[in-house]
C-alpha cells in the first residue's frame, strides 16, 4: 500500500465513523446541530448575513430515513452516500455554513499589489501565494468585508481542469503580511457557522468519499470542469457529535504522522528495489572474479597448465602466419 493509499484509507475510515469508537455519553450531533441553526438564525436577525431562500435542511426522521425539507414546508425522501453510526447527522455544507461565496475575477494589475488567491496558490502540498496574480489596493474598496479571507476558512478549488476539488484550510500565517486577501473567481470561500468544525470538514472534503467523486460533480467541457455554487451548497457531510470530531482529528493527526514516517521509508524502498537488479549484477560478477561464486576443485587441471597450452596455442598460429613475432611477447606476473 502507498502512503497515499493509506492517507485514503485513514479518511474513509474517519468518515465512516470506523476510526474511533462511539462514546454513549457524548452529546448526539442531533443537539449540535440545533445550536448551529440557532446560531444562524441569530446571525441572519442581527443582519451580518442574509437568509437563503433556496436553501433547504436535511433531517433523519423518526422512521430512520432521511428527509430533505424546504423553505415552503415541504419534505421529500433522499437518499444518503452511505450509513453512519446512530449518534451521527446528515448535513448539507449550506446548513452548517454562514458564508458559502465563488470569488470574481477584476482587472489584474503587475505585482507590488495585492495578490488574489487562485486555484494555482492550493496545492495538496500546501498554499503558496507566489502563483497570484494581483489586484490594484484602491480597488479592495469594491469588495463588501463579507468577501474577505478569514482565518479558518475553507477554499475549495471549483474550476480547472486538474485543480478542480482540492481544498485547503486558510490561517493568518498565509497572510504573508496582507491585511486583506480575496479569492478569484476559481475558488469558492465555505466559512462555518459557530459550532461547526471547519478542520473535520477539511478532512471530509479532501476523502476519497468526495475527491473520488469529483467528476461527477462537476460539469462542462473536457478543457475546462467546474464545480458549480449549487453542487457545493447541496454537498452532503457526514456529522459526529462535536467530542468525537476532535477525537476523529487527534486520531487523523497521529495517524498521519506515523504515514509521513511510512512515506519515508517508502520512498527508501522503492530506491533499494530501484537499485537492487543491477548492484546484485555487480555482485555476482565481483564474486565470480574474485572466485567465490563456485567452489574449487582439487582434481581441476592446475592454471599453469592452461597456461602453457595458451603458448603453445599461439606458437602454433605464428608458424601458420596468423599471429605476428609482437604477439609472442608476454609480461609475467
Amino acid at each position: 500500500m502507498t502512503p497515499e493509499q493509506l492517507k485514503a484509507s485513514i479518511l474513509q475510515r474517519a468518515m465512516e465513523g470506523k476510526l474511533v469508537p462511539q462514546d454513549p455519553n457524548d452529546e448526539p450531533a442531533s443537539e449540535l446541530l440545533k445550536r448551529i441553526k440557532a446560531e444562524k438564525e441569530k446571525l441572519i436577525k442581527e443582519g451580518k448575513i442574509k437568509r437563503d431562500k433556496n436553501e433547504t435542511e436535511i433531517f433523519r426522521g423518526d422512521d430512520g430515513l432521511h428527509y430533505e425539507k424546504f423553505q415552503d414546508g415541504s419534505v421529500k425522501q433522499i437518499d444518503v452516500p452511505y450509513e453512519i453510526p446512530e449518534s451521527w447527522e446528515w448535513v448539507s455544507l449550506e446548513q452548517i455554513s454562514q458564508y458559502i461565496q465563488r470569488g470574481k475575477s477584476p482587472k489584474y494589475v503587475s505585482k507590488s499589489s495585492i495578490p488574489i488567491i487562485s486555484q494555482k496558490s492550493i496545492q495538496w502540498s500546501g498554499f503558496d501565494l507566489s502563483p497570484s496574480k494581483f489586484l490594484d489596493e484602491k480597488l479592495l474598496n469594491n469588495y463588501d468585508s463579507i468577501r474577505f479571507v478569514q482565518s479558518n476558512d475553507l477554499l475549495w478549488c471549483s474550476t480547472g481542469k486538474g485543480t478542480v476539488g482540492r481544498v485547503t484550510l486558510f490561517t493568518d500565517n498565509y497572510k504573508n503580511g496582507y491585511k486583506h486577501l480575496v479569492v478569484d473567481s476559481h475558488v469558492t470561500i465555505l466559512r462555518m457557522l459557530r459550532f461547526a468544525n471547519p478542520k473535520f470538514v477539511l478532512e471530509y472534503l479532501s476523502s476519497p468519499i468526495i475527491q473520488d467523486k469529483i467528476d461527477e460533480m462537476t460539469t462542462g467541457s473536457t478543457k475546462q470542469t467546474e464545480l458549480n455554487l449549487s453542487t457545493i451548497k447541496k454537498t452532503m457531510v457526514p456529522f459526529p457529535p462535536e467530542n468525537e470530531q476532535k477525537r476523529i482529528l487527534k486520531k487523523i493527526e497521529i495517524l498521519f504522522k506515523k504515514n509521513r514516517e511510512y512515506n519515508k521509508y517508502y520512498a527508501q524502498n522503492i530506491q533499494i528495489n530501484s537499485e537492487f537488479p543491477e548492484k546484485l549484477r555487480k555482485s555476482i560478477l565481483q564474486y565470480a572474479m574474485q572466485g567465490k561464486l563456485v567452489p574449487q576443485d582439487a582434481t581441476d587441471e592446475a592454471v599453469e597448465v592452461l597456461l602453457e597450452k595458451i603458448r603453445e596455442e599461439k606458437q602454433r598460429l605464428f608458424k601458420k602466419g596468423k599471429l605476428k613475432k609482437k604477439d609472442l611477447q608476454e609480461s609475467i606476473i
